[in-house]
């Protein structure tokens, strides 16, 4: 292991920890880990993977901006649930992102898992992006 790998471990850690203490310092945390998982993968030539930190990247200061901007409650946060149109909303986004990844890794990869991977990518993806969300409304 090297100093970008502990560094990129124990952000990631302390991301999840912030996360469960409802912190808003959970957003830099992440963001920290991902820089340096983005720094590794792109070091060692997993652009695909490098690509999705940026996207993280991306989501976790797309959180911290809501979470500014929405204002919170007495505990830092509110946390509301979906409704059925947006997890309909949800679930459509998964399948649209699957079905693009699925197309551009059976297109231009040798990937012997692009369904499995498109699926996990994309649920991961959403995911992020509901967590973003839903703790700063």
């Amino acid at each position: 292991m090297n100093w970008i790998e502990i560094i990129g471990t124990v952000s990631g850690a302390l991301c999840v920890w912030l996360l469960i203490q409802r912190n808003i310092w959970n957003f830099p945390a992440g963001i920290l880990s991902c820089t340096m998982f983005l720094m590794l993968f792109a070091r060692s030539g997993l652009y695909a993977d490098a690509g999705l930190q940026v996207v993280f990247i991306a989501l976790n200061a797309l959180g911290l901006f809501w979470w500014l901007r929405g204002g919170a409650d007495q505990d830092g946060v509110r946390i509301a649930s979906l409704s059925p149109a947006q997890l309909v909303g949800c679930l459509a986004a998964v399948a649209v992102i699957a079905g693009a990844i699925h197309f551009g890794l059976t297109r231009w990869t040798d990937s012997t898992v692009a369904s499995w991977d498109a699926i996990t990518t994309s649920l991961s993806l959403v995911a992020q992006f509901m967590l973003a969300r839903v703790l700063s409304v």
